[in-house]
């Protein structure tokens, strides 16, 4: 990330918070007031000039920002970053990485898939798509839209069966997608691929309800795990930790996720449905960075 992205992101961060009176964006003014700073100060960062990035004040723009503690690591992460070359830390490309995770992925007998830092799944293997229901129209009108292969999009449009699937607890797993996805987009809100992506999924009032009500520290979260029990309305009671493998590429990162049984029945299910359904790792959607050369 240059200086000058880094800025960026800082404006975009500063826009996202809105004054509740005047329903304005916050102006550099307005946040140098929250973190204690000069204003001069914010300008010069948004302008990619200011040549320190101090750590106090990047905790006292985390703390006006009102930033969660995993947004918090992703801001720190980005700032000691600045003016770093990854590309030039990892000598294989973006699309060769990719290539790689499928392969090692490719077989897998538990629910797994791969999402990129802006949440959209690459791909998703058969047991995944089957413990979740998801429709086949889902899938088929995927390429339409921004976020169309978003791992969000199938918690939140009317026509995603989550919400059948979950039942009970799928307000709980909506919070917690909803925070990493705050937390692993954070380097990147100021692009436009982001925009493009969350007014996509801004469509949706539920979308609209949980990014509000994630921001506030009683609903925060400082894990990326988590354990699952829930009654599945086919497989019957299912427990299983939800694990993921952070993979660097050069750009930005890339996650495997499998669920891992945590009892003998969620194993003797998971089986069935690699029965069912395969095996197999499906490719939804291709990754800009493919289009380099292997």
């Amino acid at each position: 990330m240059t200086r000058s992205e880094f800025g960026q992101l800082i404006a975009a961060l500063r826009r996202e918070n809105v004054d509740p009176v005047q329903g304005k964006v916050w102006t550099q003014k307005r946040l140098a007031q929250e973190a204690g700073l000069l204003e001069r100060t914010i300008g010069q960062l948004e302008q990619g000039a200011k040549t320190s990035l101090e750590p106090q004040m990047l905790v006292q723009l985390a703390n006006a920002l009102e930033l969660t503690s995993l947004e918090r690591k992703a801001l720190l992460s980005a700032a000691a970053e600045v003016d770093l070359a990854p590309q030039q830390i990892i000598n294989v490309q973006p699309a060769q990485v990719l290539a790689g995770l499928l392969e090692q992925a490719r077989n897998l007998r538990l629910p797994a898939f791969i999402y990129d830092s802006y949440h959209n799944v690459l791909a998703a293997n058969s047991l995944v798509l089957a413990l979740g229901a998801v429709p086949a129209t889902m899938l088929q009108s995927g390429a339409a839209s921004p976020a169309g292969f978003n791992l969000l999009r199938y918690y939140f449009a009317p026509e995603s069966s989550y919400r059948e699937v979950l039942a009970g607890r799928w307000t709980q797993f909506a919070i917690r997608n909803v925070q990493h996805f705050r937390a692993a987009s954070l380097p990147y809100r100021h692009t436009a691929r982001f925009q493009r992506i969350f007014q996509d999924l801004y469509q949706y009032p539920l979308f609209r309800d949980f990014w509000a009500r994630t921001k506030y520290a009683g609903e925060d979260i400082h894990h990326r795990w988590e354990g699952i029990e829930f009654h599945h309305p086919r497989l019957g009671q299912l427990s299983y930790m939800i694990t993921e493998v952070v993979t660097l590429t050069g750009e930005e990162e890339l996650f495997l996720v499998t669920y891992i049984p945590r009892n003998s029945d969620t194993v003797v299910a998971f089986e069935k449905l690699a029965q069912e359904a395969g095996a197999h790792m499906h490719k939804l959607m291709q990754w800009p960075y493919e289009e380099e050369k292997l």
